[in-house]
């Protein structure tokens, strides 16, 4: 019984360090358009949402939104391009659940410097997202702990062409 305990906390580790283990660049000036066309075809991968961009608008709970953003799902990662910009928060896995015609997924970004994660929740319904992103910052004599609401829309791919958006995930 316990080896077979161990054996599973064994594995699972094994598998969760595993998923970290993605290599992640973000293109800063994509060289030409057909580059550009071969990135996109590229985020095509196993996740439900893999391929698509968000344009969000992100708030403190409670308050009006104060930062745009591109949600990016590829590969079976999820990337905040405006947390990796200022932040460096890497693109990490992303896991959905389909329930009543919408996906629903969930995601935990790590700060590859510091103790702060940010837990990213949100629904998918059609062409419109949602949802809010916890980040958090321990310290050894303090925790931080905000909340933020998301909510955006789809952006097809002639659009994330023309705004020369960068693709987080490679």
């Amino acid at each position: 019984m316990i080896v077979s305990r161990f054996l599973t906390v064994f594995v699972a580790c094994a598998l969760l360090v595993g998923f970290g283990g993605f290599a992640i660049s973000q293109i800063s000036a994509p060289p030409s358009k057909d580059a550009d066309r071969e990135s996109l075809a590229s985020l095509q991968g196993e996740g439900a949402l893999d391929g698509k961009v968000f344009l969000s608008k992100m708030g403190p709970t409670g308050q009006p939104a104060d930062v745009e953003d591109n949600l990016v799902f590829g590969k079976g990662l999820f990337v905040s391009s405006e947390c990796q910009t200022r932040c460096d928060y890497p693109a990490r896995p992303y896991f959905t659940r389909s329930k009543d015609g919408a996906v629903h997924f969930v995601s935990e970004t790590k700060c590859p410097y510091k103790d702060a994660k940010i837990l990213w929740r949100g629904v998918v319904r059609g062409d419109r997202v949602s949802g809010e992103a916890t980040w958090t910052l321990k310290r050894w004599y303090w925790s931080i702990e905000r909340t933020f609401w998301f909510e955006g829309e789809l952006i097809d791919n002639k659009a994330i062409l023309a705004q020369n958006i960068p693709m987080a995930i490679e």
